[in-house]
């Protein structure tokens, strides 16, 4: 047992606050399914963007980090900055369209763009959302189970690694469905601000005392490179791949990450937990203000303190106790290195990180089954307190499930790259649907179905392939397919109403002439976006390497990386406000001109 009665007494309290949320709020989730799923959809930007941050920032996250640095380097971090670009995508592209189009869930957006031919693909869509969830938190759980294994000794208290991680599963899933089940969404987004501030403080008091027990930032990267391991601080990867295929060289798999992986995932058009967000936003503009906060947060902010405490630990525990991975070295510095008091707030942030993925997705994958199954199939005209009741069983057994998965389960990055296969195909047409109108419902079905085909017989055929090359072998065949399906099999004439209401509700650029001259709507001009968006991704990303820079001693390519950085963002500001113009309501304008003449 690592944990002192001041660190005990830290996350008994934490706990307590966490249940005093859900015990305050459980009323309000009662009221309907609005409230429970989204909130009465009255977030302000600041409190929906930082939960978006606070629920990606899971206690997985830090141990991942910890893997890929001290195995691979910091380079090995573009496989999830390159998600950035999806990141602006959504903040210029699709923010506006998500809370535009009124729905309460990602998968109900099938039905108001394909109309009755959407309507079985809502139901799949809500079935296969949910598996990807349940993943989503069986690494979350296997990460919290890593993590309570090592602070509380589980291994050394019960003598078995089976009755362990038994004990740490029944501890996480206890945890997150006592809160979650309570307080509905309003519970979750408003502990999430807490969550966030106590994550990053703890992650910063970790990464400050490791590189101060490494000899500071100067003596840790000279300790680096008198141990062999000077490589790890590269920011990008070695061009030159002696002695291993092309498609296994780094420099290959950065160039799919960047040129293939941030479109083509399932996460391309937002990402069901950020589209929950963007939903529950008070307007538009908020929804645009929380995704772009989001993105900044996520990457430039939140990187470093996890990176710097891996690059310690090359230095503090190169060589890890028997029977721990790379991935475990983060909460070894954790019990090795942070005193009584620090070490409970540490644990509390974990256990913080944790509670608000798993609540998140907890609370989504409920929403999933009342909205699009339960009251959509199975009970059409069921009441609101049916379907909260509903919600909060359906909660229990979604949580059952990932912790059955977890039990199974080795390697959090090995899980990550499994559902990132598993969905690799659907990004584009995720993408696609919004600004053509010939995507019908058979081309998202193919994407689907293809993208699991092609990863379940290259997992067959070829087990040991490498990532990058079975990504891109898994969304060129979903792309061709998908595509092709799109033009042999047309949109029914039968759908012409359905397609010509989404377009007069949502209003997206791109191809949609024929709608545009029936509803007298011109379509936004995506130029404007365009630029925003690869100017505000120039922007994080150069902010995001810059403070790398900064703080790893190198000042003088940092300080020109932000001023690149401030460069993209006036860019996009530009484009975004000519962005705007072009996407005025015309109806309001109607309004608005009708008023002025009365």
């Amino acid at each position: 047992m690592h944990l002192a009665l001041a660190d005990w007494l830290i996350i008994a309290g934490y706990m307590a606050f966490a249940l005093g949320i859900g015990l305050w709020f459980s009323r309000r989730a009662s009221r309907g399914t609005d409230e429970y799923f989204l909130s009465g959809r009255t977030l302000p930007w600041w409190i929906a963007g930082t939960s978006m941050v606070a629920t990606s920032f899971a206690c997985d996250t830090p141990l991942f980090i910890t893997g890929i640095v001290r195995d691979s380097g910091i380079w090995k971090n573009w496989w999830w900055w390159s998600f950035a670009l999806t990141g602006m995508w959504a903040v210029f592209f699709t923010s506006r369209l998500w809370r535009r189009s009124g729905v309460t869930t990602d998968v109900e957006f099938a039905e108001l763009r394909y109309g009755k031919w959407g309507i079985y693909l809502r139901g799949v869509n809500a079935v296969f959302m949910n598996f990807l969830g349940v993943c989503t938190m069986a690494w979350v759980i296997l990460a919290m189970m890593k993590i309570l294994n090592i602070v509380l000794g589980l291994n050394e208290l019960t003598g078995s690694a089976a009755t362990a991680n038994v004990i740490a599963i029944g501890i996480c899933v206890f945890v997150a469905l006592v809160y979650s089940v309570l307080s509905g969404f309003w519970g979750v987004v408003v502990t999430d601000l807490v969550q966030f501030g106590i994550a990053m403080v703890g992650a910063v008091s970790l990464a400050w005392i490791a590189v101060a027990k490494s000899g500071g930032i100067s003596g840790m990267m000279a300790a680096l490179s008198s141990s062999g391991t000077a490589d790890k601080l590269a920011f990008m990867p070695p061009a030159a791949a002696d002695g291993i295929p092309f498609w296994q060289a780094p420099i290959f798999i950065v160039g799919i990450f960047l040129a293939v992986q941030w479109w083509a995932n399932k996460n391309a058009d937002g990402g069901n937990i950020i589209i929950q967000r963007m939903n529950a936003s008070r307007s538009e503009g908020d929804a645009v203000k929380a995704t772009l906060w989001f993105n900044i947060a996520n990457y430039a902010v939140r990187t470093w303190p996890w990176v710097l405490t891996a690059l310690a630990s090359l230095v503090l525990m190169k060589n890890l106790p028997a029977g721990y991975g790379s991935e475990d070295a983060y909460p070894l510095m954790m019990v090795k290195f942070l005193p009584a008091g620090l070490l409970g707030i540490m644990v509390a942030s974990l256990l913080a990180a944790f509670m608000s993925t798993i609540d998140s997705f907890v609370n989504l994958g409920a929403a999933y089954y009342v909205n699009d199954l339960h009251r959509r199939f199975l009970r059409p005209g069921a009441g609101e307190k049916e379907c909260v009741r509903t919600g909060r069983l359906i909660s229990v057994l979604l949580v059952g499930c990932a912790a059955l998965v977890a039990l199974n389960a080795g390697s959090i990055r090995g899980l990550w790259a499994a559902m990132l296969k598993f969905s690799a195909g659907v990004g584009l047409v995720y993408i696609a649907r919004w600004f053509w109108w010939r995507v019908n419902a058979l081309s998202e079905m193919t994407a689907m179905a293809s993208s699991i085909a092609i990863t379940l017989t290259l997992g067959w055929l070829a087990p040991g392939m490498p990532y990058a090359l079975s990504l891109l072998i898994v969304v060129s065949g979903s792309t061709l397919l998908w595509v092709s399906a799109t033009f042999i099999f047309h949109a029914p004439r039968a759908d012409d109403a359905a397609l010509e209401k989404f377009y007069s509700r949502v209003r997206p650029g791109g191809w949609w002439k024929k709608y545009a001259e029936r509803t007298g709507v011109s379509p936004a001009s995506l130029k404007p976006a365009l630029i925003a968006w690869a100017a505000s991704s120039v922007m994080v990303l150069a902010l995001t390497l810059g403070i790398g820079k900064l703080l790893l001693g190198s000042p003088g390519t940092g300080m020109v990386l932000l001023i690149i950085s401030t460069a993209g963002a006036y860019a996009a500001w530009k484009a975004y406000s000519l962005s705007r113009e072009s996407d005025k309501d015309p109806h309001k304008e109607t309004e608005k001109s009708e008023y002025k003449a009365a």
